[in-house]
């Protein structure tokens, strides 16, 4: 399991590169209830890559919330920020619904999460919005992780049968399907996925800057594996296969300023 995730690895900086990359594998664009996977090529097309970050971001505080759910949330509500309608970017509208995430004023008030740390929490912030909207759909059932769960969370959202649909099916074509047994895989690169466009930093481990051997670190362990810190050690722990055998959550290797094809600096 040591190639492909180190792409993204490399990509800390540079966020619709390493994206494209981490989906290189697959750009179905079809439904799907498997929402445990990286983005689409539809989801990089369609979504802002900042709110791309964002989502992934505020997924990682709610155990089991799929991130391409409050992807969903966000393309119906808004457009992920993109729309003009009363309410999005101030006022409200005709039900009272206010920022990119659509919170009525009370909910948002019990929820509310100041993600940007500004000190000020705010529902047209689409940091603010998009943890505050994680917060209410993971005490509303999505933290369990369950398809039942995670229905009656984003129905406790906004109370409509067809709004839950409508969510599930942006989601689902948003997320590239886990492939069963992958768990680990899907975890780590989600893991890695989230911390897309935070600064490169050399000796950094997170959780505020990263280099890139420290990113590999945090990703694998957040995935419950360990490995070690740098690339020599990388080729240690685990067996090398044909470039044609890569899959998701492989390392590439690449020789690099400081080493050789045969031992590979980076």
């Amino acid at each position: 399991m040591f190639k492909w995730l180190a792409a993204a690895m490399a990509a800390v900086v540079a966020l619709p590169l390493g994206l494209l990359l981490l989906v290189s594998a697959s750009t179905s664009g079809q439904a799907s209830t498997a929402l445990a996977g990286g983005p689409t090529a539809l989801a990089l097309a369609d979504i802002p890559p900042a709110y791309l970050v964002l989502y992934m971001d505020a997924a990682q505080t709610c155990p089991s919330l799929p991130w391409g759910v409050l992807a969903g949330i966000g393309k119906v509500e808004s457009d992920h920020g993109r729309s003009d309608a009363p309410g999005v970017h101030s006022g409200a509208n005709y039900a009272g619904a206010e920022g990119p995430m659509q919170f009525e004023p009370a909910t948002f008030a019990e929820y509310a999460v100041d993600a940007d740390h500004d000190g000020r929490p705010d529902v047209y912030d689409p940091a603010d919005a998009i943890h505050t909207a994680a917060a209410v759909l993971c005490t509303n059932g999505a933290g369990t992780g369950t398809p039942a769960g995670i229905r009656q969370a984003i129905f406790a959202y906004n109370h409509s049968r067809a709004y839950v649909t409508d969510v599930l099916s942006w989601a689902a074509r948003y997320t590239v399907p886990a492939p069963a047994g992958a768990t680990a895989t899907a975890t780590a690169i989600a893991f890695a996925l989230a911390q897309l466009g935070k600064p490169y930093q050399w000796g950094a481990a997170g959780p505020d800057a990263y280099d890139c051997s420290g990113l590999v670190d945090a990703a694998y362990a957040a995935a419950g594996i360990r490995i070690a810190r740098t690339t020599f050690g990388w080729r240690q722990d685990g067996p090398q296969v044909q470039l044609s055998q890569i899959q998701p959550g492989d390392l590439l290797f690449s020789a690099g300023s400081d080493g050789t094809p045969a031992d590979p600096g980076h």
